[in-house]
């Protein structure tokens, strides 16, 4: 994993201005390490961080990571929280979702 948020923190230094990181199940491990390693990253989507304002969506039908353990990981990290009823594919099957999780944290940073 060190590697994976190496190389993205790498590409996101060189962004000019702030950029939101996106992160689904491991990616959101990855992404959240990341941040670490790129001070401008104003928020990130999923992954729940102390330091960084993070946006998590709860799939309430995931049956890979309990909706009580995300909702826990969410409240840990004071995120933005938004349920959907999904199965952990929720970027597949409710990319609207995602998309408005995303919007949300462009606007609730500016």
């Amino acid at each position: 994993m060190s590697g994976d948020a190496a190389c993205i923190a790498s590409v996101v230094r060189n962004v000019r201005g702030d950029v939101i990181l996106v992160g689904h199940s491991y990616g959101g491990s990855v992404i959240t390490n990341a941040a670490r390693q790129a001070s401008n990253v104003k928020a990130l989507v999923y992954p729940v961080w102390k330091k960084i304002p993070s946006w998590a969506i709860i799939t309430t039908q995931d049956k890979a990571i309990d909706p009580n353990g995300q909702r826990w990981m969410a409240k840990r990290a004071t995120a933005h929280v938004v349920e959907v009823k999904s199965s952990h594919a929720v970027s597949v099957n409710h990319p609207g979702a995602v998309a408005d999780a995303i919007f949300d944290a462009d606007l609730g940073t500016r």
